[in-house]
């Protein structure tokens, strides 16, 4: 299925392709001198495209402000890959907490002292826009913390949640409210609070996360269940819960997906436009761009995942784990935390 809506491409892709790559290097993020860190290749990054996937979900980037949001789309993917390679693997919380507590420190003001700490502090001193924006976002670090830590504890008690938890969990901590705050700053524009606190727009919100998580959920079912052994997946989740196979499982998934984008769609067409006429015709446009924003940012991620080879099978089987020295064990990787 595809969103109602056709995706676009920013033509300034093949810029941020290179700025992104130097990025990565320059922060240590790819071939980096500690091997802790060492979970991409030079094959991951052109394989996985998050330069592709920055301009398809925000066609109306441009330049700097194209640049700034690759990055931050490569450091969150690459943020979700050191997880799931040095606390989710090892069943480690303990450790997991010690680093993320770290990390959400960075936007007030400690000092980086790893790669992924550098590169969230870059991210940081780039993204400029008024103190309560900025806060918003910051806001966000401890909950996206909060579902790492709970699919790590799931793994580590062999716990698969159940669908309501499952979905609530991922709709309130996972990346797609973030996401859709970076969608105002490449547009250049703020919410009002009267606005993104109105019932329409947080309902709007948790669809659109629905959507965004869901669908990840179905593509990535195969590298999520043979390479990562994830149980963090609305398939897994609705197979366990029911007592039904993978097919079955996956259609369930598939047709909450299409209820949450009809609502998605309701919401932008009915609800939303009825709350607009009680709002002067400033706050109409700005939030007549955001929905707009919010569809592109739709299709330009479907077609992303048509496009990245991440969740093809050759871009995880080629992969060997590397044998580290130093501690293991429960909590013995907040050892690495410099």
């Amino acid at each position: 299925m595809q969103p109602p809506y056709p995706p676009r491409r920013s033509p300034d892709l093949p810029r941020a392709r290179a700025h992104s790559t130097a990025w990565a290097h320059r922060m240590g993020l790819v071939a980096g001198p500690d091997p802790w860190f060492a979970i991409w290749d030079e094959q991951d990054l052109a394989d996985f495209d998050f330069p592709l996937f920055a301009a398809l979900v925000h066609p109306e980037g441009r330049g700097d402000t194209l640049n700034l949001v690759s990055d931050w789309y490569t450091w969150s993917w690459y943020l979700d890959d050191l997880l799931l390679e040095r606390h989710k693997r090892t069943r480690d919380p303990l450790g997991a907490r010690t680093f993320l507590d770290r990390l959400a420190k960075i936007p007030r003001g400690a000092t980086p002292a790893n790669p992924v700490e550098h590169a969230l502090h870059d991210l940081w001193q780039r993204t400029t826009a008024s103190p309560a924006w900025r806060s918003r976002l910051a806001g966000c670090l401890p909950n996206i913390a909060d579902d790492a830590l709970w699919e790590i504890d799931n793994l580590a008690q062999g716990r698969i949640p159940d669908p309501a938890d499952y979905l609530g969990m991922r709709r309130l901590a996972g990346g797609a409210l973030w996401a859709a705050q970076l969608a105002e700053l490449v547009l250049g524009l703020e919410l009002p609070a009267a606005i993104r606190d109105s019932t329409p727009m947080r309902r709007l919100g948790e669809a659109f996360a629905d959507v965004v998580d869901l669908h990840n959920d179905l593509l990535s079912y195969r590298r999520e269940t043979e390479y990562e052994q994830e149980v963090g997946n609305a398939v897994v989740v609705h197979a366990a819960f029911l007592g039904e196979g993978v097919d079955n499982a996956a259609t369930r998934t598939t047709q909450l997906l299409t209820a949450r984008l009809e609502l998605f769609e309701h919401l932008c067409h009915t609800e939303i436009p009825a709350l607009l006429t009680r709002h002067d015709p400033s706050t109409t446009t700005t939030t007549q761009r955001y929905l707009a924003g919010l569809r592109d940012w739709l299709a330009g991620d479907f077609q992303w995942h048509l496009e990245t080879r991440r969740y093809q099978p050759e871009s995880w089987q080629r992969k060997t784990r590397p044998t580290l020295g130093g501690p293991h064990g429960l909590g013995t990787s907040a050892a690495r935390v410099h």
